[in-house]
């Protein structure tokens, strides 16, 4: 039985033929330009409980597929029709994640750009001792000619625009990331983490010479929560506070300008195509905010607000100081803002009852309250016999904003296999099943 076949049969997957061709061949033999070089294999995956399977910190519907030696992996989503779908980057460092792709290609070509995203200290990937090589080495293994051909072969669309590609790597081999980035956008190639990567470009990029927090002190600010508010949005700074940071640097310079206006655009487009994305609905909901749309801003939290906390990129962006209190951002900004949730909360949604979980004062801690109204509108779901809803709730009720205990996952997890069997989803419950096995052999329970 080939790799792939005997991965199928353990998960009740359906696998294309680039799926399957990765299982029993990878790429045939290849060293991976980028960090992410440890590649899991079909018979590590079918080992009753994976060691590398971090049960209830990665998302309860995905694997493990490529690793960086360093406790990131890039992990790919189980759909609910039994086929390999989206894939994520996912940090050890806290379980946040970001989607980097619909192809194992995508991933890897977007690992290879992102070796050249400019070094900062509160980055949470791509971290100095993470790094295992020179740019030059990445660049003149990403250009191997059998690496490009398996990469070109793979690639969604590549056929048609083949010039593409090499695009790319000329860019990164003039030191231009944000134009490579600019063509890995325009092919739709990785886009989530792409739009992230060049906000990241309008917004962090600008202020990296004042993010110090020893020019926060020097200048009598604090660091938390003031200074980082002004990394945030360097227009939040007032003329005083301007005047003192730079003489602290010792310079005459300008005032750092961010490009809140093309973020906002960036940002924008996205939310067009999906809600899930914190850092997406923070981005574009201050952008209408600062320009005094506050109306806008807030319809714009509001249908981003059942996003993950776990998708914040807060510590990226510096929006963990107005979200620390509540966890996320948009949550922040709606209660400073309630005065404008008159018509909303009278709908009696979801979302409207989620919401006054924030704005009425709680007995239990955010996360017992968090974890308790999800987990009672799975149980409601169940009653009525919509095991799917009670599934996405169950969901919700251990990654919207994570749990107080390890050992809570269990019951969800255990959950998460009821109802996905009961809704004929094979895959997702093996996947979750694997996940509660490698968690009671963690825990001992």
């Amino acid at each position: 039985m080939k790799p792939s076949e005997q991965l199928a049969e353990a998960y009740h997957l359906r696998l294309d033929a680039n799926w399957e061709a990765w299982f029993d061949h990878g790429t045939q033999g290849l060293l991976l330009p980028g960090m992410m070089r440890q590649c899991t294999t079909a018979e590590e995956l079918c080992a009753p409980a994976p060691s590398m399977v971090w049960p209830g910190f990665m998302l309860p519907d995905t694997l493990p597929i490529l690793g960086n030696e360093y406790g990131d992996w890039i992990c790919v989503r189980v759909t609910a029709e039994s086929t390999l779908g989206e894939l994520l980057y996912w940090y050890h460092g806290g379980g946040d994640w970001i989607p980097v792709g619909s192809t194992l290609a995508e991933a890897i070509l977007h690992d290879v750009v992102d070796q050249f995203r400019p070094v900062r200290k509160q980055m949470l990937r791509g971290a100095a001792e993470s790094r295992v090589d020179t740019l030059g080495t990445v660049l003149m293994r990403a250009d191997e000619h059998r690496f490009r051909g398996w990469l070109s072969a793979q690639l969604p669309g590549s056929k048609a625009s083949p010039n593409r590609l090499p695009e790319i790597l000329s860019y990164l081999a003039s030191e231009d990331y944000a134009r490579a980035l600019t063509v890995m956008r325009s092919a739709n190639w990785s886009s989530a983490a792409v739009s992230c990567d060049l906000l990241d470009c309008c917004l962090q990029q600008p202020v990296q010479g004042i993010a110090k927090r020893d020019l926060s002190e020097a200048a009598g600010i604090p660091w938390f929560p003031d200074y980082l508010r002004i990394l945030f949005d360097t227009e939040l700074a007032e003329t005083q506070q301007r005047r003192a940071v730079l003489r602290a640097l010792g310079t005459s310079s300008d005032w750092p300008a961010q490009d809140w206006a093309t973020a906002g655009k960036i940002a924008g487009e996205l939310l067009g195509q999906r809600q899930d994305l914190g850092w997406a609905g923070a981005i574009a909901g201050w952008n209408l905010e600062r320009q005094g749309h506050t109306q806008t801003a807030v319809k714009v939290y509001w249908d981003s607000l059942l996003a993950s906390s776990f998708t914040e990129q807060g510590v990226r962006f510096n929006t963990h100081a107005d979200a620390d209190e509540w966890t996320k951002f948009s949550i922040a900004r709606l209660v400073a803002n309630a005065d404008q949730l008159a018509g909303l909360l009278d709908s009696n949604c979801v979302r409207a009852q989620y919401v006054q979980l924030f704005l009425q004062p709680q007995e239990r801690s955010l996360l017992q309250e968090v974890n308790s109204f999800w987990m009672h509108q799975a149980k409601e779901a169940e009653q009525t016999g919509d095991s799917e809803a009670a599934y996405e709730n169950y969901f919700r009720s251990g990654w919207d904003m994570g749990v107080s205990r390890l050992s809570e996952y269990q019951n969800i997890l255990a959950n998460l296999v009821r109802c996905s069997s009961r809704s004929g989803w094979s895959a997702r419950a093996k996947v979750a099943q694997v996940h509660l096995k490698c968690l009671q052999k963690r825990t001992g329970g």
